[in-house]
């Protein structure tokens, strides 16, 4: 999996630096005006249970809309994450159990969702995610 997104940055004196990001998997590639590439790994091994249940407490005190409007995210559309026969977006609750743990903000575009990304995370940390029911 490739998407290339390309973002306007200003600098101090309002000069626009053009910068590719490239997202490889858990991995983003940033190619900067020189053509120089710098990785950044997501650290997914920040991120605890204990992070993750913040995530979803916050999700619950907020309500789904406060909530993906104050961490960027969206609702899920192929798996939910079931606790306490409740349902959860997982890649919404990993991105911001991932602030919690590092105090960096990922984006939604920043990393995969599906059985690659999120839902393999929080399966290994001990977590069920599920093919999203189909709604009644």
């Amino acid at each position: 999996m490739r998407k290339v997104v390309r973002a306007t940055i200003l600098e101090p004196d309002n000069n626009e630096i053009y910068a590719a990001y490239t997202l490889i998997q858990e991995n983003l590639h940033i190619n900067d005006p020189g053509g120089q590439e710098m990785t950044r790994s997501i650290a997914w091994e920040k991120v605890t249970q204990a992070d993750v249940l913040r995530a979803i407490q916050e999700y619950d005190r907020l309500g789904p809309d406060r909530f993906f409007s104050a961490h960027g995210f969206a609702p899920t559309t192929t798996y939910d994450l079931v606790r306490d026969k409740r349902r959860y977006p997982p890649k919404a609750i990993l991105g911001t159990a991932y602030e919690f743990a590092t105090g960096r903000r990922l984006a939604s575009g920043d990393f995969e969702g599906g059985k690659t990304g999120a839902v393999k995370v929080l399966g290994k940390l001990g977590f069920t995610v599920q093919p999203r029911r189909p709604a009644t």
